[in-house]
């Protein structure tokens, strides 16, 4: 559901797979900042309160479906 979960994201995410486990991380990254730079935190805040909103939209229907799946097993 690669596809459909960055399109409802907006924006390409990164996926590592963790092979030698059950779990993958997916990611979206911003570059550019400094978390010691008392100047980059508004910067730092926006984008994690948008990116923590568009991922909860985008895995919100996927999760769901993967739950009822995992019921019927």
């Amino acid at each position: 559901m690669k596809d459909k979960i960055e399109t409802a994201f907006g924006d390409e995410l990164i996926w590592d797979r963790q092979d030698d486990k059950i779990t993958c991380r997916i990611r979206f990254v911003l570059t550019g900042v400094n978390v010691f730079d008392k100047d980059d935190w508004s910067k730092m805040i926006k984008f994690l309160v948008d990116a923590s909103e568009r991922m909860y939209k985008a895995f919100k229907n996927p999760v769901k479906k993967l739950n009822e799946f995992s019921k019927g097993l």
